[in-house]
């Protein structure tokens, strides 16, 4: 008997979305603002199940064992925290939480990024559940020039890591200092953390190369290219909603991003620019290290 009903899923996540705008009302506190950023996540990861349960006939929620799925997000998660809060965040301080403490921190980093972690990972379902219904999945085939392609991304990716992060700590000119609710300057963390980023994305391809896994990339390849389309599309959605929900309250503040005094409804366009990256490092991840079965790409 299958207790998921999509249409409940649409509208609960519809009603907790809106009860995300009550901070706006209750005054911007450490509680109320977590609790209206738990609000969205999982109004928003409602919504978008629903889409792509009802367009794409199944869903992480309407799974027929979703704790299975939960384990394996939960794992996801945590490492999705790592990646983005710990080059971004503890070494490259391009963003900071006012209202955090390093404790209360603590005790919100697993919920909070197997939270987010879901939310990035559903807004593209949900997004995909649409695309697919203008560009039908091509069949994947293996190229001569992969084997040297993927080796040159394994050796890349390893050295680009040691080398974002040594670009990052040139910042510090009076050593290493980890501070998560007040801004700290640094000139070169923007580039160090993109190289990272890069990098470990391009470790993950050889992870899935290795595992027999079609990827992003051998999607592009074979002119597939509904994957990239719905990261784009659910990246822009997604920031846009909850950036511009974010700019007035301040749960996090930017800090050492280029461009800072370019900004879109009170936020920094890099921002939105940079946004896409965490959806392939993250789906990336999920692809190369899970069931074979949970093809994120297809």
């Amino acid at each position: 008997m299958r207790l998921y009903s999509a249409r409940a899923a649409f509208w609960i996540g519809v009603v907790l979305f809106a009860l995300s705008f009550f901070p706006f009302v209750a005054g911007r506190i450490q509680s109320t603002l977590v609790l209206g950023n738990v609000f969205f996540s999982v109004g928003y990861i409602l919504v978008m199940d629903a889409v792509s349960f009802r367009l794409g006939g199944s869903s992480i929620l309407g799974a027929p064992h979703p704790l299975r799925h939960f384990l394996h997000f939960s794992v996801a998660g945590i490492a999705a925290g790592v990646l983005l809060d710990g080059f971004s965040q503890w070494l490259g301080k391009l963003w900071y939480y006012p209202y955090f403490s390093v404790g209360s921190y603590a005790l919100w980093f697993v919920g909070g990024f197997v939270m987010y972690f879901l939310l990035v990972f559903e807004s593209y379902e949900g997004i995909k559940a649409v695309v697919r219904r203008f560009m039908r999945p091509r069949r994947v085939r293996h190229r001569r020039f992969e084997p040297r392609l993927y080796t040159a991304f394994w050796r890349y990716g390893l050295l680009g890591i040691p080398a974002g992060v040594f670009v990052i700590l040139l910042s510090y000119d009076k050593g290493y200092r980890f501070v998560i609710n007040s801004p700290l300057y640094l000139r070169t963390s923007f580039l160090g953390v993109l190289i990272v980023f890069l990098s470990v994305y391009l470790l993950l391809e050889y992870f899935e190369y290795r595992r027999r896994e079609s990827s992003l990339l051998e999607r592009l390849i074979n002119r597939d290219y509904a994957p990239l389309v719905s990261i784009l599309i659910a990246s822009v959605v997604l920031s846009l909603v909850m950036e511009v929900q974010n700019a007035p309250l301040g749960l996090w503040r930017y800090f050492n991003l280029p461009g800072m005094d370019v900004l879109f409804l009170g936020v920094p366009v890099s921002v939105f620019l940079a946004w896409p990256l965490q959806y392939f490092a993250f789906l990336s991840f999920y692809r190369a290290f899970f069931e074979k079965k949970d093809d994120v790409w297809n």
